[in-house]
């Protein structure tokens, strides 16, 4: 799955005004609340302010040296936009506001226990793109990603049926790729999306990742208000921790491996058979 997060403004304004925060789906619209689902698995939100763009133009043209202060401004501005994007998945999967606290409360393990990571991306051009691969397919082993990529192309994603789809970019949006907790967290009611990059024949891509996940010892294991007698939990417990560990040595197969029921292939997850 994956969320297409865009500003609803000119990309020209450093801040913007308050908007509502929407989700659009490319077949049907399912309204249930903030957050809206769709088949072919690509949302589009629409963000309350963007900083952001400020923030990555500044950064992708001034030397690195000096961007320092810029990277951490962003950084703190992604992990305000993971809690929001966070709080309001899960509300959406039945959690009530008392519940919530636990995950992004003032002292949740997604807020202030929370991992990240920043990672910036190069992707030179190629003349031949068919002969090499800019970033194998994977799944991301955190809650979610959320990726600005450049005016160039290369972000694929994986869908039954279609094989891999372009995710052309949008000018101001940000990509948000659901990664293998959630799908435990949601007990693959919000599936991982298998992903890759390709590089482009004549332009130069840039991009940059923020990964988004809880303390390393943060127990993740099905919901508890996502169980009942039609629905057993289709994961076992385990730290976060133990799960990175898991994946790193066992890489696609992780999320098969901690699997206690059969789960039909869905949505591009990696815990189908080898591609």
């Amino acid at each position: 799955m994956a969320v297409l997060v865009s500003p609803p403004s000119s990309l020209s304004s450093c801040g913007m005004k308050a908007s509502p925060l929407w989700v659009l789906q490319l077949n049907t619209l399912i309204n249930f609340g903030p957050i809206t689902t769709q088949d072919f698995g690509i949302y589009i939100l629409s963000l309350s302010h963007t900083y952001t763009h400020k923030f990555i133009k500044t950064c992708i043209y001034t030397v690195l040296i000096s961007c320092s202060g810029v990277m951490d401004e962003y950084q703190k501005e992604m992990k305000q936009l993971s809690v929001r994007l966070l709080r309001l998945i899960l509300s959406s999967l039945g959690l009530a506001r008392e519940d919530l606290t636990k995950w992004v409360g003032p002292a949740g393990e997604f807020t202030q226990g929370a991992t990240t990571a920043l990672q910036l991306n190069s992707y030179p051009a190629c003349p031949d793109p068919n002969r090499t691969m800019g970033l194998a397919a994977h799944t991301d082993t955190s809650m979610f990603t959320i990726l600005y990529q450049s005016n160039t192309s290369g972000l694929q994603i994986f869908r039954d049926g279609f094989g891999w789809v372009s995710v052309p970019p949008l000018a101001g949006a940000l990509i948000v790729n659901v990664g293998d907790l959630l799908q435990i967290l949601s007990n693959a009611r919000f599936p991982a999306v298998l992903h890759r990059a390709v590089v482009n024949r004549t332009n130069q891509r840039l991009s940059i990742a923020y990964f988004y996940g809880p303390s390393t010892e943060t127990r993740i294991m099905p919901l508890s208000k996502l169980i009942g007698p039609g629905d057993p939990p289709l994961y076992r417990s385990l730290t976060w921790k133990e799960y990175i560990g898991i994946k790193a040595k066992h890489l696609y197969r992780a999320l098969s491996l901690v699997r206690l029921q059969q789960l039909a292939p869905m949505n591009g997850s990696l815990d189908m058979n080898d591609q």
